[in-house]
């Protein structure tokens, strides 16, 4: 059985190891709304951007709250 384990290099630690790479991708989401949301103004946090790059995903948004975009690994393991 597949697994994927994500870590957040912003932090450089590991977020958990997920069953699916879409379970994967919404933890991610989880974990920016509850660790990066308080940097960002009320206005700004209606939604969560997230660019999948294959083995690798950033957080898109807001642009200029981050002067570089969060990335997060997903390794299969």
């Amino acid at each position: 059985m597949m697994e994927y384990e994500v870590v957040d290099t912003f932090g450089n630690q590991v977020i958990g190891v997920y069953d699916t790479r879409d379970e994967a991708l919404y933890e991610i989401r989880l974990y920016c709304v509850a660790r990066m949301m308080n940097k960002v103004s009320l206005f700004d946090q209606d939604f969560v951007t997230l660019i999948d790059h294959g083995d690798y995903v950033t957080y898109d948004n807001p642009i200029g709250y981050f002067p570089t975009k969060p990335k997060f690994l997903i390794n299969q393991v």
